[in-house]
This record gives C-alpha cells, structure tokens and sequence, in this order.
C-alpha cells in the first residue's frame, strides 16, 4: 500500500509515522521515500519591513 503525505517538516513527518500511522493495527514497519521535486504553491503572506 502507498500512501502520500505531506507534512510541515522532518518533525511533523516523524511524529505523524510514529504517532498515526504506526498506530494502525496491521502495520508493522514503514519505509519512507521524500520527494524534493515537489512544488508546493503557498500563498504566503508579505512582510513589509520598514527601511
């Protein structure tokens, strides 16, 4: 089975395996593939700083 997450960090994506995933019963193991071609279109709010 493949499943395809997306998290905030290496902190979210562990804590997510460990705490929800790993929970599952019937899952014994995970194997983790992290893909850094990814584009995640975010709208991000501007910060003006004064100058």
């Amino acid at each position: 089975m493949f499943i395809k997450v997306y998290t905030r960090d290496n902190e979210h994506l562990k804590d997510v395996l460990a705490d929800k995933i790993q929970a599952i019963n019937g899952i014994s193991r995970t194997e983790t593939f992290i893909s850094l071609d990814v584009l995640v279109d975010r709208q991000l709010p501007m910060i003006e700083t004064g100058s």
